[in-house]
């Protein structure tokens, strides 16, 4: 089953995941996901990181999308 059938969509994937990947699910996060998701790209350089948020109403989707390595090796899936 495809993420857009479960109700999500890739935001502005315009690279493809080549790297092995660690999934971050996510709700309301607003306050930690920046440094999160820095602290997880600089200690393992090999790896990319797939944001999973599920709607959250904080605006960590905007946070993750602001971040400077958002469609290289950071991507997000969200729930609409």
């Amino acid at each position: 089953m495809s993420p857009q059938n479960l109700g999500f969509s890739l935001s502005g994937s315009k690279t493809p995941i080549t790297k092995p990947l660690v999934d971050l699910p996510v709700y309301n996060e607003i306050k930690s996901i920046g440094a999160i998701l820095d602290l997880i790209i600089q200690q393992t350089p090999e790896i990319e990181v797939l944001v999973i948020d599920d709607n959250s109403p904080d605006g960590t989707a905007a946070v993750v999308k602001n971040h400077p390595e958002f469609q290289q090796r950071i991507h997000l899936l969200e729930r609409p």
